[in-house]
């Protein structure tokens, strides 16, 4: 292909919703202040524009497509029926409506209760691969991306065997295939593992960083990077330290805009 086809292609996928870095969400429930970072939160959310969306409003039919008559699905879209525009650029989501929208996002997660919570189990979604896939599984039952896929649990042998990289792969190549409405998507794993330093010294920790490289027309545009400290005792990894997340435009991408 021709660089100047390339431009094209690049620019054309500059014109769909920007990556939006997380921020310190506060508001109000049940007279309690509420205030944590929406790193995966908002992660999720710009990416499900990105899958969905077109022209800044959320494709209800699309949505659809793969759900069926559960709560969770028609709480879902009753959420974008009530929240269907969405805003290109990240900035929009610095400011005070960016910001009021992004909480509306954080307590439709929270009140659902299907995930795992960093903060009195039910508040701020934790970073994982596990919420990620859940997301799908509940809201979009009838996408089959975890059909005929062996079920492989954290632990010490499946990272250094990289038997659960092998399995993260598997998942996501198959859930964004079944995404690909719009666009073609496909991706690409890489990861890294290393035993760290954490602050509180009672933890041993092992960190797993994990980037998802996700490609549109096989170009490299975003980076989800979902990375974790767990804690090991006696070679057996017991629970998770932290974790994060990060949605953002490729190398590629942010050249390509300079």
């Amino acid at each position: 292909m021709s660089n100047e086809l390339i431009n094209k292609e690049l620019e054309f996928l500059l014109s769909h919703p920007e990556p939006v870095s997380y921020e310190s969400i506060t508001y109000n429930e049940n007279n309690e202040t509420i205030c944590y970072t929406d790193c995966f939160e908002i992660s999720l959310l710009r990416f499900l524009h990105f899958v969905f969306g077109k022209n800044g409003h959320m494709d209800l039919e699309l949505l659809k497509r793969d759900m069926n008559d559960s709560e969770e699905c028609k709480k879902l879209i009753a959420f974008f029926t009530e929240n269907n525009t969405y805003n290109l650029e990240a900035t929009y989501y610095l400011r005070n409506q960016g910001m009021y929208e992004r909480a509306q996002w954080c307590q439709f997660l929270n009140n659902s209760k299907l995930f795992n919570y960093k903060k009195q189990n039910r508040y701020e979604l934790c970073a994982t691969f596990e919420n990620l896939f859940t997301f799908f599984r509940k809201y979009f039952p009838k996408n089959d991306f975890e059909d005929d896929i062996k079920v492989v649990p954290i632990s010490i042998d499946s990272i250094y065997s990289k038997k659960l990289f092998e399995y993260y792969q598997l998942k996501l190549t198959k859930l964004l295939k079944n995404l690909s409405f719009n666009l073609p998507l496909t991706c690409a794993l890489k990861y890294n593992i290393k035993y760290q330093d954490y602050s509180d010294k009672s933890y041993n920790p092992i960190f797993i960083d994990i980037t998802i490289e996700i490609l549109v027309h096989d170009y490299h545009i975003f980076d989800w990077q979902i990375y974790q400290f767990y804690n090991i005792l006696a070679n057996e990894i017991t629970d998770r330290i932290t974790g994060h997340s990060d949605y953002r435009y490729s190398e590629l991408m942010i050249d390509f805009k300079k």
